[in-house]
């Protein structure tokens, strides 16, 4: 089933005579270039006298060469190179010929359309079993027949009950295009065309309404929001109705009663007002061309026509690329570029297909490459929007350098939208170069507590293109190869992205990720954790940092910030002798961010030993206190004396904070003199 059409409609206004619109002041507005740099104005009109395209509501008017006037006019891209055209019925000669737009002027395109002849509105689309991807046009010929045309090839043949005119879509939405058109009785018949057996016979009724044949409408998306598209169509003094594939016929609006002409269409959807919803120009009988909007039933006008009675209105919503991007920035000689684009059918009712989509790759020395893209999937969503991808493979010589690719699309009415983008070229591809600062290896970290990975990514001999990380860890044996989850997960996860980049690393560049990442694992477990590094450009090389042992546990985890308790010279019979440090508070405990709270520390020493004579000095001649109190007037100094002992006056020592503690000496008399050394240990507990 297909959606409803979005996006900036592009309408076109033919008469055969003389034709001037104009625009009220409250008309006027600005159009910008949309994404694609073209800009689409909400409509389009020819000055048959002067042979001029004038934009509504922009103003200005381009030249089209070669002095033909006409009133049937459709745009399309006839020759399947992405570039519309703009294809006119000149009633001089009664040929169909095709123009290009060229700064500002439509140059004829000689040799292509010069037969045959028509006498009807143009319709435009690509039907399906031709097999070439073109847009054929559509037409009355001569002979009252049905004409098909496009770049390559035309043929005609005779519906049953074939009039005039015709138009072309997706009407009952099973995947294939219909050929519609006004029998000799007017009514509404659908056919399905296969150019190898174009049999009329498999044309069907639409409906038993009497729908005169000059005024024929166009192909809509949803005009009665039921979810299928209809065929709308001016029913005189009743107003603007519609048909769907049912034979449901429901009228649209009554605004207008009275119609212009005797030939042509003469209603054409678009998204006149740019707000999401289809509007409908519709030429009045009284020279009025007016805007139409169901859903608030008002009315607007656009313009004024002067001269002559009939006029063709066509309407043009293009194919539109959303957006586009592609599998990294810098690719090797080798490499696969893939372009990835999302693509709006813009009116609805026709499909984006396979070969109607491409992707143009240009190498810096200007060698084109265009590949075909594939549909990918139905996109968000499905009846509106199509996924496509192209593969490219960069050749193995480059060049090196800055590359542009292009991405094209069109529907089956005609031409589409593109969107530019660039990618880089490196023959001499990088070697990433990862290195694990933290956390060092056998490590405790605390159970449901934080802890930091920190890693360290180079890049060497040449260049390594976008560079991404992400930490890993293993099952309970084997190499890590499991990525730490974001958010939740255990036994661990990371309270930000999983993934991280560097960017673009050339060669020589270094950059530093960090993670905070949680542990969740049982309690007493071991894990392996590692960082992989991995660069968007498929010919550089992956890089693993060395692996990590972590131990998942409820420990207390602390660490001495010093190396030496240094207590200088002595003398002999000296009294509680500060060691060198206390004075500049030297002497920490940390109790860090992954351990439990330490509730008693202990403390041991050894006897002094000197290093010199079979001398000692005997550890209870040591004491250390959580004060810088030599005579002990608090009462927390401890002796070290006979192992372990509780070191008085400590409180409880919360995670992620230092424990300053100062150390003291009696030195006794009657020894050698000389170096003395030994040993203190701490232990702390909860």
């Amino acid at each position: 089933m297909k959606g409803i059409g979005r996006g900036t409609g592009y309408l076109l206004v033919v008469a055969c005579m003389a034709l001037c619109l104009v625009p009220l002041s409250s008309a006027q507005s600005s159009v910008q270039p949309n994404a694609t740099g073209f800009f689409y104005p909400e409509l389009t009109y020819r000055e048959d006298q002067n042979s001029d395209i004038t934009h509504f509501p922009i103003g200005g008017s381009e030249d089209v060469k070669g002095s033909i006037s006409g009133v049937a006019s459709v745009f399309a891209d006839y020759d399947n190179d992405f570039r519309v055209e703009l294809v006119v019925r000149d009633t001089s000669s009664e040929y169909l010929k095709a123009f290009f737009r060229r700064n500002g002027t439509f140059d004829p395109i000689t040799g292509q359309f010069d037969k045959p002849k028509s006498s009807s509105p143009l319709a435009v689309g690509e039907l399906e079993g031709d097999g070439n991807n073109k847009s054929d046009i559509l037409f009355r010929n001569q002979n009252g027949n049905l004409g098909v045309i496009d770049s390559e090839r035309s043929t005609e043949f005779s519906p049953d009950g074939f009039v005039s005119p015709v138009d072309v879509g997706d009407f009952d939405v099973d995947g294939y295009e219909e050929i519609l058109y006004v029998n000799g009785n007017n009514r509404l018949r659908k056919f399905n065309y296969i150019s190898q057996d174009p049999d009329p016979s498999s044309s069907s009724t639409v409906s038993n309404t009497d729908i005169t044949s000059s005024r024929f409408g166009t192909m809509v998306s949803d005009a009665d929001s039921d979810g299928l598209p209809e065929v709308v169509f001016p029913d005189g003094s009743n107003g603007l109705k519609a048909i769907d594939d049912n034979g449901n016929v429901a009228t649209i609006s009554t605004k207008v009663t009275s119609f212009a002409g005797s030939s042509g269409r003469v209603v054409a959807p678009s998204d006149l007002d740019r707000d999401g919803s289809t509007e409908y120009a519709v030429a009045r009988g009284d020279q009025e061309i007016v805007s139409l909007d169901p859903q608030e039933s008002s009315e607007s006008l656009l313009g004024i026509k002067s001269g002559g009675s009939d006029v063709d209105l066509f309407s043009y919503l293009p194919a539109n690329i959303t957006e586009a991007s592609v599998n990294g920035s810098t690719f090797g000689g080798g490499d696969t570029v893939r372009v990835s684009f999302n693509v709006s059918d813009g009116d609805g009712y026709t499909d984006i297909v396979n070969g109607l989509t491409k992707v143009k790759f240009t190498a810096p020395d200007g060698t084109n490459y265009t590949v075909n893209a594939e549909r990918t999937g139905s996109g968000v969503p499905p009846d509106d929007q199509k996924s496509f991808e192209a593969e490219f493979s960069v050749p193995s010589t480059g060049p090196g350098g800055g590359w542009d690719y292009r991405a094209f699309s069109r529907d089956e009415k005609g031409a589409g939208t593109q969107r530019n983008g660039d990618f880089t070229v490196s023959l001499n591809s990088g070697e990433i170069n990862a290195t694990l600062l933290e956390p060092l290896n056998n490590t405790i970290v605390k159970k449901d507590s934080n802890f930091v990975v920190n890693v360290s990514i180079g890049c060497v001999n040449g260049d390594c293109g976008t560079v991404n990380a992400t930490p890993r860890y293993n099952a309970s044996s084997g190499p890590p190869s499991r990525v730490v989850p974001n958010g939740s997960g255990t036994p661990f996860h990371t309270q930000v992205a999983s993934e991280k980049t560097c960017g673009t690393l050339n060669q020589g560049a270094q950059c530093y990720i960090n993670w905070s990442v949680n542990a969740t694992g049982q309690e007493d477990t071991f894990r392996l954790l590692d960082v992989n590094a991995t660069s968007a450009s498929p010919s550089v090389t992956s890089n693993d940092t060395e692996n990590r042992l972590l131990n998942i546990d409820l420990a207390v985890v602390i660490d001495l910030r010093y190396d030496v308790v240094d207590f200088g010279t002595l003398d002999p019979g000296e009294e509680n002798k500060s060691a060198q440090g206390n004075s500049q508070l030297l002497y920490n405990m940390t109790v860090f961010e992954n351990s439990v709270p330490v509730d008693t520390v202990e403390v041991n020493a050894s006897d002094l030993q000197s290093t010199s004579y079979d001398y000692t000095i005997p550890d209870a001649n040591l004491s250390v206190s959580p004060d810088n109190d030599p005579d002990n007037q608090t009462g927390h100094k401890t002796r070290l004396e006979g192992g372990f002992n509780d070191l008085l006056g400590v409180s409880s020592i919360q995670p992620g904070t230092n424990f300053t503690h100062f150390f003291f000496m009696n030195v006794p008399t009657g020894i050698a003199k000389g170096q003395y050394t030994g040993e203190i240990e701490f232990q702390a507990t909860t």
